[in-house]
């Protein structure tokens, strides 16, 4: 018995084994991208500009399907091989996507690490200093990593007595033991401390 062979042209008759370049996908690419910038700059203008993304995924599983069956037609398929290619495609633009975004929002959020050397660990000075000064003109000394157990002690500039006793309200409501992240922004109830066989605080 022979080996069925698989032809291209059995599934698109139309088509050779060659990947030519199409100028004319990718001037449906360029009619995409603007429906998807003016629907972003002036959606009363183009309501139905999301369509663009259709666009693309159509685009995108024309060519892919267009490769792979190349690729069955020149018995060459891998996946192996398949996924390489994507991933020699995409990742560059991804790795410089997530990078700027990365470094621009922390920018945007206005994010400033302080360090200082030459100080004792314990040495807190410099901390309380920058985090009044910080607070004095109305930022957050929370950041992006917010309060934890380093800067608990100064969790007053940032929040009222009332917000820190809802917080210890609610921390009490649904931690009643004092389990679940212990002494993190506010200490646990005495009661959960003593229960556990520490010393309150």
């Amino acid at each position: 018995m022979h080996e069925p062979k698989l032809h291209l042209r059995q599934f698109w008759p139309e088509a050779t084994v060659h990947l030519n370049y199409r100028p004319d996908i990718d001037g449906l690419r360029a009619i995409a991208i603007v429906f998807v910038l003016m629907f972003h700059a002036a959606p009363a203008a183009l309501p139905g500009g999301f369509i663009g993304v259709d666009m693309f995924f159509v685009i995108s599983g024309y060519l892919i399907t267009r490769m792979i069956l190349v690729d069955l037609a020149r018995r060459s398929f891998s996946l192996l091989a398949f996924y390489g290619r994507r991933i020699r495609r995409l990742f560059p633009a991804l790795i410089i996507v997530i990078a700027a975004v990365w470094l621009f929002g922390h920018v945007g959020d206005g994010n400033v690490h302080v360090n200082v050397t030459g100080v004792a660990p314990d040495d807190e000075r410099i901390d309380d200093a920058v985090f009044r000064l910080v607070a004095s003109s109305g930022g957050s000394i929370s950041a992006e990593h917010g309060i934890g157990t380093a800067k608990k002690r100064w969790l007053a500039l940032a929040r009222s007595p009332a917000e820190i006793s809802a917080f210890r309200a609610i921390k009490g409501a649904l931690d009643p033991g004092g389990i679940l992240n212990p002494n993190v922004l506010v200490a646990p109830p005495a009661s959960a401390t003593t229960a556990r066989g520490t010393t309150p605080t």
